[in-house]
């Protein structure tokens, strides 16, 4: 499945709404993804390929638990470092993906 496909991301009981848009820099920062908490949005960069683009929506879920569960200040370095642990742990870990999907 295309990771444009994906036209949203439920993190706890929010539902967000997954966009591929052209992200405008702010001052002399450029982001490849945003989260919006008040729009309930997640904006990716359209310009990224596949596994970029992956990261970038996994790197916002984390923004987005941190948010969610009052966990204060954090760095991009740390969201960066669970977005790419998490992501190993699925690839490296399907069956056991699989079976927590089917506890629902």
């Amino acid at each position: 499945m295309s990771i444009r496909k994906i036209k949203t991301l439920k993190i706890g009981p929010v539902k967000y709404k997954m966009l591929h848009v052209d992200i405008p820099a702010e001052g002399d920062k450029t982001f490849l993804g945003r989260i919006y908490y008040d729009k309930a949005e997640i904006h990716v960069a359209k310009s990224m390929v596949e596994q970029p683009a992956m990261f970038t929506i996994v790197h916002e879920f984390f923004h987005g638990l941190c948010h969610l569960y009052g966990i204060g200040k954090h760095t991009e370095n740390q969201i960066d470092a669970l977005s790419l642990g998490v992501i190993e742990f699925i690839q490296n870990n399907p069956q056991l993906v699989k079976t927590i999907q089917e506890l629902k």
